[in-house]
């Protein structure tokens, strides 16, 4: 058996937002959210299985004072899978796969410099326009056998992995460290120091 399921929603449906000085202009949004689940028994009494999917992707329309305006654009791919087996009355094994991989195209500023020295005006867009991707997965297994009516046995083991990735969406903003007027609050240059983390 299964299920599909959806969401959808965009600016039509919320209030207009209060925004600061200096705070980037957000325009037209749009957001949905789609996915399935399915999951049954493989071997009948002996081998099941679940499987869901599920994508989300948010868009929004972004202005820059002075520069115009941008598509900030995230999308995120995530999933899980369960296979449980029986091989016999007093043991079964489960698989748990679970993962989360979301891209976002940034329109604003990198986060830590931000909350650090908030700009009040920008010489170019650079420093405004991100790449972020962010993967994580995990993996595990556990297994449980009863050695009586009161006692059981059980054991697992799993593995986790992620990866951050934070860099500049133009080649200028790659190539160029970024350049804060502490005087003027000015930004000009790249986006700032590009980082991958495992």
């Amino acid at each position: 058996k299964g299920e599909v399921f959806g969401f959808y929603t965009n600016n039509q449906f919320a209030g207009e937002p209060l925004r600061g000085v200096v705070e980037l202009e957000k325009g037209g949004y749009t957001e949905y959210d789609v996915g399935f689940g399915v999951g049954g028994p493989v071997v009948r009494d002996n081998l099941w299985f679940f499987a869901a999917y599920d994508r989300a992707i948010q868009n929004q329309r972004i202005g820059v004072p002075g520069l115009g305006t941008y598509n900030d654009r995230e999308i995120s791919d995530r999933f899980a899978g369960k296979l449980t087996w029986q091989p016999g009355e007093k043991t079964s094994l489960t698989v748990t796969a679970l993962g989360d991989f979301t891209t976002h195209h940034k329109v604003g500023p990198y986060d830590l410099l931000a909350s650090y020295a908030p700009p009040t005006s920008l010489t170019n867009l650079d420093p405004f326009l991100g790449f972020v991707k962010d993967a994580a997965s995990s993996v595990s297994l556990n297994v449980r056998h009863a050695l009586s009516d009161k006692l059981s046995f059980s054991a697992a083991v799993s593995r986790f992995d992620k990866k951050q990735e934070d860099k500049g969406e133009t080649e200028h903003g790659l190539a160029e460290a970024i350049v804060v007027d502490r005087e003027s609050g000015a930004w000009t240059g790249g986006y700032s120091q590009s980082f991958t983390a495992k």
